[in-house]
């Protein structure tokens, strides 16, 4: 079978291969699908740690920069944080091939005197801009600070939100520019918001938005992680507090998906945070891409439109043009 990445030897040494869309055998009597993920989690982590603390060795260098697809494995990138001896972790927002392609892009423009990423005003916000087309039913709210007030006040209500805002990322994810997001405080707040956008994998874990200046009130997390966070490129041991603040955005290990933000690389989504907090609440939002189950993340606003049309979203914010559901 052209399609397998491996042979009938492996089959015969781990068992038979779970056959496409079976259950996973993670609980019960039969586990071997979770004991094999985490048994090959932890040769992974092992070996990259030791090629890293030998690259520590050889170079005396205090950062580390990773790219390709392991990067993105965000216990590794997390382990490698705290065990590497490196000062500093940086993964930089698709350390994949598509963005390689990119950063080599980059490297010609700035060599010829060009850098476009200061062109939108936000690092790596390179792709398609939102269009000013407004689709039928579009309230216009009128400002930036009439659209944060807005959403601050359905977030405390309990709704499931859309938004959408400058130009689409570049990235394995959207950080900012393409989400929706939700409260955290309802035990099931993190399936409810994954079941409005992609029934049926409510097993996912949805990253949690916070302010850099209080990141430490929430997380563990070593000062070399604090770039990788902000890409949202790592995993962190929650705080006691926060498994009561925010219970569903926290796995069972302990752990969390944060996504720091600071007010110099958002301002938005900062603002936003923290207007969250002046209303009583945590600066804290589960947050997640703007897409359906097995679509790209949303390009302009007709695409965000449509998407939230066939989602279960309370509402729609694209750049000040308020979609609501009723």
């Amino acid at each position: 079978d052209h399609e397998r990445l491996f042979g009938p030897r492996l089959e015969s040494i781990l068992g038979p291969a779970r056959r496409p869309g079976s259950p996973l055998r993670a609980d019960g009597s039969d586990r071997r699908d979770a004991d094999l993920a985490a048994s090959w989690q932890r040769v992974l982590e092992e070996r990259v740690l030791a090629l890293a603390r030998e690259l520590l060795a050889r170079t005396g260098g205090s950062r580390l920069c990773l790219g390709g697809m392991l990067a993105q494995n965000r216990t590794l990138v997390a382990h490698l944080a705290a065990e590497s001896g490196f000062a500093q972790i940086y993964v930089p927002p698709d350390p994949d091939e598509p963005g390689a392609v990119l950063g080599a892009a980059l490297l010609v423009s700035q060599a010829l005197g060009a850098d476009p990423r200061g062109a939108r005003g936000v690092s790596w916000s390179l792709g398609e801009a939102l269009d000013d087309r407004a689709a039928e039913g579009a309230r216009d709210l009128g400002d930036a600070s009439t659209v944060e007030r807005e959403l601050a006040q359905r977030l405390g209500a309990g709704q499931r939100l859309g938004w959408a805002r400058a130009a689409l990322e570049l990235g394995a994810r959207a950080l900012g520019h393409r989400i929706a997001v939700s409260n955290c405080r309802a035990s099931d707040a993190r399936e409810s918001l994954l079941n409005a956008l992609q029934p049926g994998e409510q097993w996912r874990p949805c990253r949690l938005a916070m302010l850099a200046e209080e990141s430490s009130r929430w997380l563990e997390l070593p000062a070399s992680a604090a770039l990788a966070a902000e890409q949202a490129q790592v995993f962190a041991r929650a705080r006691p507090e926060l498994l009561v603040t925010a219970p569903s955005a926290v796995l069972a290990d302990g752990r969390v998906w944060p996504q720091v933000v600071a007010r110099t690389r958002d301002p938005e989504l900062h603002a936003l945070l923290s207007s969250l907090r002046a209303q009583g609440g945590a600066a804290l939002l589960l947050l997640t891409d703007l897409c359906l189950r097995g679509q790209a993340i949303v390009r302009n606003e007709a695409d965000a439109v449509e998407a939230f049309q066939r989602s279960k979203l309370d509402a729609l914010v694209c750049a000040t043009r308020l979609y609501d559901r009723s």
